[in-house]
């Protein structure tokens, strides 16, 4: 998650029973605060969810038809997914995804911790898309104020006074 935030990522998509994810305070520095976190029982569940918002996804695989991360195509909305440092992503996963992708890696070691994956890849494709002028996911100035105001309410003691003030100010 703390791999996210910082590159402009609002929504992390989280299946529990294929991976655990337990924020922590001291890993995270509060960055899962920031984020809208979104869990599904199954992987074909939060792939179906994104394909209907026209997501293309892209799976980290060291399996065949992977290709290399920058020879991708990251044009569109993308959804990247990562497995564990063991498994990968799921078979089920990597059967409906659009496309595979690896990192790839010179030294003996063959995979890379999965937060340094999702940090390598994260910032490999909002480079990407920052070479291609492409769109890089800014918000609209009411989703904007919207999480704004949820951030404050998070972080600050007697938010919604705060926040009705600032709005009587408007």
């Amino acid at each position: 998650m703390l791999s996210c935030e910082p590159f402009g990522i609002q929504h992390v998509h989280i299946i529990p029973q294929l991976v655990k994810v337990r924020p922590s305070p001291e890993i995270t520095q509060g960055a899962d605060r920031w984020l809208t976190i979104h869990y599904y029982e199954t992987a074909e569940d939060c792939i179906s969810r994104l394909k209907k918002e026209e997501f293309k996804i892209l799976a980290g695989s060291l399996g065949e038809g992977s290709v290399p991360l920058h020879d991708c195509d990251f044009t569109g909305k993308i959804a990247l997914v990562f497995g564990n440092e063991v498994d990968g992503a799921s078979e089920a996963v990597i059967e409906i995804a659009d496309g595979l992708f690896v990192i790839p890696l010179v030294g003996f070691s063959q995979s890379l911790n999965v937060s340094v994956s999702a940090g390598i890849t994260v910032h490999h494709v909002r480079q990407w898309k920052e070479d291609k002028r492409e769109e890089t996911g800014a918000l609209p100035e009411h989703e904007n104020r919207h999480l704004m105001e949820r951030w404050i309410k998070k972080s600050v003691k007697q938010a919604d006074r705060i926040l009705d003030v600032l709005k009587d100010d408007d």
